[in-house]
Parts: C-alpha cells; sequence; structure tokens
C-alpha cells in the first residue's frame, strides 16, 4: 500500500551550476502534475512527466527545479557586445543633438542594462544538462515513493487495527439481531393497546401487519454482507498495489449495510452499535481518500 502524501529532494553539481530537485506530493482523484522549471531547462519537461506518469497513479504532485549557476564558470563566457553598445551611445547621442542639447554627453549607465550589449552564450551542453535533470529527477522521484510508502504502510496498520475493531460490534449486533422482530412486535402491540384498537382490529389482521413488521425489521442479510465487506477490506488491504478507489468502493458498501440496518433498528442497545460502526467507517473513509 502506498499513500499519496510524500516528499522527496536531491540536489548535485552539474554543467548549468548546482541543480536540485524537489517533489511533493498529497492526495488527489487522478495524477495532477505541476512544473516549475526555469525558461532556459524547459525542454526537458515532457520527460520528467513521462518519467512520473511511469511511477505514480494517483495525487497531486509538484516539482520544483532550480539552478544555482556557478558565478566563476559565468564569469568567463561574458563578454561586452562593444558594436551594440556604441551603437546604443550614437544613437543617444543623435537625440541630444536634435533637442539642441548636442554638447551634453549622454548618459551610459543605462547602456549596461540592454540585454543585447552582453554577450553571455550559453556554455550549458543540453544534452548533458536534460541527462543530469532526468537523474536528479528520478531520485528525487524515488525518495518521494520511499516515503509515500512508509505513510502506507502507517495507513496499513491504521486500517488493520480500526476494521478488526468493526468485528467484535458485529458479533453483539448478530446477537441481538434476532431480538428485534419480537421486540418490532411487543412496540407493535403495546402501540394498538394505547390507541385501544384491539377490538376493531381482526385477529387475522394483526398477524398480518406483525409478519410484515418482523420481515421489515429483519437485518439478517444486511449483519451477513456486512461480515463479507469488512473480510474482504481485511483482505484488500494487504495485497499488493492495491488502490485506495477500491478500498472506498468497499467501504462505502459497509456504510450503506450499516444505514440500512440503522433504519430498522427498534432498540436503543442497537441504535448504540450503530453508530459506532458508523463512526469507524468514517475514520476509515476519510484516511482512504489518502491511499493511491
Amino acid at each position: 500500500m502506498k499513500s499519496m502524501t510524500g516528499y522527496g529532494k536531491t540536489q548535485d553539481n552539474t554543467s548549468a551550476g548546482v541543480v536540485s530537485v524537489e517533489m511533493i506530493s498529497v492526495n488527489h482523484r487522478n495524477l495532477d502534475l505541476r512544473l516549475r522549471i526555469p525558461d532556459a531547462f524547459r525542454f526537458v519537461e515532457i520527460d520528467i512527466r513521462n518519467l512520473l506518469k511511469k511511477k505514480l497513479r494517483r495525487g497531486h504532485v509538484e516539482v520544483a527545479v532550480r539552478v544555482k549557476p556557478d558565478p566563476e564558470s559565468a564569469s568567463e563566457n561574458i563578454a561586452i557586445n562593444l558594436p551594440a553598445a556604441l551603437a546604443y551611445h550614437r544613437e543617444a547621442a543623435k537625440f541630444y543633438h536634435a533637442v539642441g542639447n548636442a554638447e551634453e554627453a549622454p548618459a551610459s549607465d543605462w547602456i549596461f542594462g540592454m540585454k543585447d550589449v552582453w554577450n553571455t552564450p550559453d556554455p550549458v551542453d543540453s544534452h548533458a544538462i536534460k541527462e543530469a535533470l532526468l537523474l536528479l529527477s528520478d531520485r528525487a522521484l524515488t525518495a518521494l515513493i520511499a516515503t509515500r510508502a512508509s505513510e502506507g504502510a502507517a495507513l496499513e496498520s491504521f486500517f488493520e487495527q480500526k476494521t478488526r475493531g468493526l468485528l467484535p460490534i458485529v458479533k453483539e449486533i448478530t446477537v441481538l439481531k434476532d431480538e428485534i422482530p419480537t421486540q418490532a412486535q411487543a412496540a407493535l402491540e403495546a402501540r394498538l393497546r394505547e390507541l385501544d384498537a384491539d377490538s376493531t382490529v381482526s385477529p387475522d389482521r394483526l398477524a398480518q401487519e406483525i409478519t410484515l413488521l418482523v420481515q421489515r425489521a429483519d437485518i439478517t442479510e444486511e449483519v451477513s454482507r456486512l461480515g463479507a465487506h469488512i473480510k474482504n477490506f481485511l483482505k484488500k488491504i494487504h495485497q499488493p498495489d492495491i488502490g485506495g478507489k477500491e478500498l472506498d468502493f468497499i467501504l462505502q458498501e459497509m456504510n450503506r449495510e450499516t444505514n440500512t440496518m440503522g433504519s430498522k433498528s427498534a432498540s436503543y442497545q442497537l441504535s448504540t452499535l450503530m453508530i459506532q460502526l458508523k463512526e469507524t467507517i468514517s475514520q476509515l473513509r476519510e484516511q482512504v481518500q489518502n491511499v493511491e
């Protein structure tokens, strides 16, 4: 079992400088990838996405690629584009001459802020940086998957404990379920006595109504199905690569059976047990949303 919550980070020196890749993931119904990569390295984005798609099924995953250039390496490749700088200076002089300030030398600091005044050839070998980024991404992904597996193990233990806690409740309900028809019949007869309706209702009609009431109050099938769902859930959580959607479906069925039994409940004791069932199933459903 794997959780969708995880974290992984790695960094290394490359020809482009110090590159770090950080990944963080949380739960999501599908695989939702969000990548933040410097513009100069966007050509690797599709490959990183494909890498993630191969190893992850679900989750909202944010990937941040950061590059810190090597100052010494960058300085070796910086050179002024003198023709461009002189052209800017010359055009500025024309402007001052046109407005009647020919004797005033144009300011030159702004010229150095123009991008094309500087020649900064890209020293990065695109093939080499692609390999480096993919290697770092794979390492970060491996760390992410490891934390997701660790979180998954904790979830598996939680599911085991909580689900086994349902078994004694179901056992107690099984003991009480045979009393439900008798309780329903007694409640109907008591209500009829309160209404003083014994004399107006024929014995056959009363027997028919009691039979129908007893049938409606019977929860034998619901208890049996709930027990089967619990056993299935306990089996599924230990299977390799079990999906959260499948587990959630089983819990939905468990919740359905519990609701049906609750609607038939005619005793305080049984209603209390139903509340305990629903509370535990709700806790399970909340946590199963984190399973990949």
